[in-house]
């Protein structure tokens, strides 16, 4: 698989959720557009601040309880499209928190994607639900 072209996928809007003193896990958003002729995958992510990221997404079971789950093969980044991470839907956790983020800081990102490659992303912490 030939890699995408560095500017023909974008990531914009990416904002991590603050936490209060002692939680341990936090929740990534962002906006992916491919603007490539050839899908793509996020297939993992890492902060310095966090013991592992995880991939999620967000199901409805049958009896109408929302769930998450981790997505094994990753998030799929159509060509021509693209994809979003949001709450209720697809998203980032960050788990084992050893760093508490904070509202007003960026923190740093590095997610792979299996034609873009590894990108650093600058995502800003919000507070809020």
């Amino acid at each position: 698989m030939s890699a995408a072209p560095a500017g023909k996928l974008s990531v914009l809007d990416a904002r991590v959720r603050s936490v209060p003193p002692g939680v341990r896990i936090s929740a990534a958003y962002m906006q992916i557009a491919n603007r490539t002729d050839q899908d793509d995958r996020l297939t993992a992510c890492r902060y310095t601040g966090a013991g592992k990221v995880e991939i999620h997404e967000t199901l409805v079971d049958a009896e109408g309880v929302m769930r998450m789950r981790p997505m094994q093969d990753g998030l799929k980044i159509p060509a021509g499209a693209g994809a979003a991470l949001r709450p209720g839907g697809a998203h980032l956790m960050l788990i084992n928190l050893n760093v508490e983020p904070r509202a007003g800081q960026t923190i740093q990102l590095e997610c792979d994607f299996a034609a873009a490659g590894t990108r650093s992303i600058a995502a800003r912490v919000f507070e809020g639900e």
